[in-house]
């Protein structure tokens, strides 16, 4: 049975990823740091910087994530395709 995870080389430090898990992994990182990134400029655009901006903010985080990591994992093929056609 595959595992998600494997250690190299006996050391807890080098735990990898099994590479079947790459386009999982890429739209995770991807939509997590793009519904970060989006969702703290909107919510301080939005309402600025009040004492419940945190909290707002984390709200707001949740929700873009929950739209940006199954977006990013279903855009991954197709832009690494037009990539691949635009790109020489």
């Amino acid at each position: 049975m595959d595992n998600l995870l494997y250690q190299t080389a006996g050391r807890l430090d080098e735990m990898k990823i099994a590479k079947k898990y790459e386009s999982l992994v890429f739209g995770a990182i991807m939509g997590g740091a793009m519904s970060f990134v989006m969702s703290l400029l909107i919510t301080l655009y939005t309402i600025g910087f009040p004492p419940t901006f945190f909290e707002t903010w984390m709200s707001a985080f949740g929700i873009a994530f929950a739209i940006g990591f199954p977006t990013a994992l279903a855009m991954t093929e197709a832009v690494k395709r037009i990539v691949t056609k635009i790109v020489k």
